[in-house]
């Protein structure tokens, strides 16, 4: 007669784990699908707070000196062209002499709604709105990827980890500081689940809006590859006037004209004299 094999301790604990895990699962389960938005929401909130802690409580600027130097001499200077122009002059950017030899900002002043926003707090607080920006939209990144996971009937459990990757991925976060990115990464998750509902209910109103904004994305960036904006205060020689040129990128008549335009006293040596010692 044959003899049964007896199972090995370290089976058995496998055994055992693997039921306990059976048993567990259903319950762990239901407290996600339970409570999967509050759940969402606080990871979000705890994580951006760890990750922009000095930001959001005012102690550093969102603007960067070294690999990240657009932050501060693009798209500060720019913005804040944008910001004055709507406190004093009109709420709708339309000509504007400071850049090139006049000519029409309203095109490329509002790259997205998260940009428009920001402009609407006014020059004086737009360093300081940056950093509040990129982080509602890495929240918003996340909730609408999480939207996502879940109308393609994924798990509470994994739509929450699988969102929070998302919105704190490395194309996220460090690409911040250029702003652009973070507005991608809002679309992709937008354009993501527009296809999704209208391929599973045939719903198609969330896909035009998202496409516009897309559009409004691809047709800024287009406008401002025609120029780079660098600092020439030392050309220029002067301490009360920080100006910035436009050096041209194309041979045409509409995007070679070099401009000049004057922020007093908001652009490079200036904005590390407002902000004092403050690290940015």
């Amino acid at each position: 007669m044959s003899k049964k094999k007896k199972a090995s301790p370290a089976k058995k604990n496998v055994t055992q784990r693997t039921v306990d895990l059976k048993v567990l699962w259903p319950s762990f389960n239901q407290f996600f699908e339970k409570n999967a938005w509050a759940i969402l929401v606080f990871c979000l909130a705890l994580i951006s707070f760890i990750v922009f802690k000095d930001f959001i409580l005012l102690n550093k600027v969102y603007l960067y000196k070294d690999i990240g130097s657009d932050s501060i001499n693009a798209n500060y200077s720019h913005g804040y062209q944008v910001a004055n122009y709507m406190q004093h002059e009109s709420f709708i950017p339309k000509w504007s002499f400071y850049q090139g030899m006049g000519q029409n900002i309203l095109p490329f002043s509002f790259s997205d709604p998260f940009y428009f926003i920001l402009m609407l707090f006014g020059p004086e607080n737009l360093a300081y709105g940056i950093g509040y920006m990129e982080v509602i939209k890495i929240f918003c990144a996340g909730v609408i990827f999480f939207l996502y996971l879940r109308k393609m009937n994924f798990s509470a459990y994994a739509s929450i980890i699988g969102s929070l990757c998302y919105a704190f991925s490395g194309f996220a976060v460090l690409g911040s500081c250029w702003t652009i990115f973070t507005t991608e990464t809002v679309y992709l998750a937008l354009l993501l689940l527009a296809f999704e509902r209208i391929y599973r209910d045939n719903s198609i109103w969330l896909m035009p809006i998202t496409i516009c904004l897309i559009a409004i994305v691809i047709t800024a960036l287009q406008i401002k590859k025609a120029s780079i904006v660098l600092p020439i205060r030392d050309i220029m020689n002067t301490q009360s006037l920080s100006p910035c040129v436009i050096i041209p990128l194309s041979n045409t008549v509409s995007q070679s004209r070099i401009a000049i335009y004057y922020h007093y006293r908001r652009h490079n040596e200036t904005v590390r004299d407002k902000f004092g010692a403050r690290k940015y």
